[in-house]
């Protein structure tokens, strides 16, 4: 059960890592953002019930690699659509069993709505996130709790004319939904972000955030009836049938690092490591993702910049026929790239 738990707390972290990230930033209208990432993680340990750092039963090791398409589309110049499919493979260790297998994750489908551009811009923003990875892999470890998450997101962000440095904040809240065949809920999360990023040259630019979620207790659904202690301790309805015990409330706070090197006009790479700091019943391992994205509205222009917005109001647009337009951001003198202040791009584009 720990390293399943592991597992799933690994998940989420990297769900949440990306939807909480998500910038007040918009494509303009008809941009197109396409990202391929690769995530690794290998981790002996997660943070119990008192906020402990502990190691898996039987010397467990877990051990994950998986690979996410990610892509947004602007709607209008302040509003984007995207979505995130991540498929995960997994090997889970200790010296009494192993366990390895491939499950497609949790897909997320999200839209962003930038509301004003001055004095700082500020977005409001929602997303779903569908129980793929539950029926993917249902005889095996699961990836996913199996329910509906739906987000909803505020984010402001500045960029300061003085110097090449952004700031942004994202706070939000997540209304997780009752797995139709567990019959549990998860506690609902508060979730959050503070980022900067700073550009060095006109192709590479950094970033560093701090970010986590505050989850609630959950519950079993009323539906689940009277329950009854079997003699091993385990829970049981009235055909006998275990019942999972209700999840406790959750916590997790992280730093990140960023570096996005843009290698064209359009195309970039980006590399994120995330660190979990603190944490309760929660997965304690660091990961890293590797990504390489498109951008058909040009890699040139970041967060950074913040002066070059178009009448239309649309999230960025070329200064003149010579300056490429942005990534998600308003945008003025040369600075790189992050084709998202968060990561990059990774999941909440």
């Amino acid at each position: 059960m720990r390293k399943t738990g592991a597992l799933i707390g690994l998940t989420l972290t990297i769900g949440t890592a990306c939807s909480t990230g998500a910038s007040p930033w918009t494509l303009p209208q008809k941009g197109v953002y396409v990202r391929s990432s690769f995530i690794g993680t290998r981790s002996q340990a997660s943070f119990d019930g008192a906020s402990r750092r502990v190691r898996f039963p039987n010397n467990g090791i877990s051990r994950i690699f998986g690979a996410s398409l990610d892509a947004a589309y602007g709607l209008r110049d302040n509003l984007m659509a995207s979505v995130s499919v991540p498929v995960l493979f997994y090997r889970i260790q200790n010296k009494n069993t192993l366990q390895r297998g491939t499950s497609l994750g949790d897909v997320r489908l999200s839209a962003r709505y930038r509301v004003l551009t001055s004095p700082v811009t500020t977005s409001v923003g929602a997303a779903v996130k569908f129980p793929t990875a539950a029926a993917a892999d249902p005889s095996r470890i699961r990836m996913g709790e199996g329910q509906y998450d739906f987000d909803f997101v505020a984010a402001v962000g500045r960029p300061w004319p003085s110097l090449p440095v952004y700031t942004s904040l994202d706070v939000g809240y997540r209304l997780r939904r009752t797995n139709s065949r567990t019959r549990v809920k998860p506690g609902d999360e508060i979730i959050y972000q503070f980022e900067s990023g700073y550009r060095v040259s006109d192709r590479l630019f950094l970033s560093a955030a701090v970010g986590g979620f505050i989850s609630q207790a959950g519950r079993l659904s009323a539906s689940v009836g009277p329950l009854f202690l079997r003699h091993d301790f385990v829970y049981v309805d009235l055909s006998g049938s275990p019942v999972p015990p209700a999840p406790p409330g959750r916590h997790l706070l992280s730093i990140s690092g960023g570096v996005v090197y843009n290698l064209t006009e359009r195309i970039g790479l980006a590399l994120n490591t995330y660190i979990p700091v603190a944490g309760r019943n929660s997965y304690a391992g660091s990961y890293t993702t590797v990504g390489l994205f498109y951008n058909r509205s040009g890699t040139r222009i970041s967060p950074v910049d913040g002066s070059v917005v178009p009448p239309s109001g649309g999230a960025q647009a070329p200064a003149s026929a010579s300056t490429p337009a942005s990534t998600p951001a308003p945008a003025s003198p040369p600075v790189p790239a992050s084709p998202l202040p968060s990561d990059g791009g990774c999941c909440g584009i």
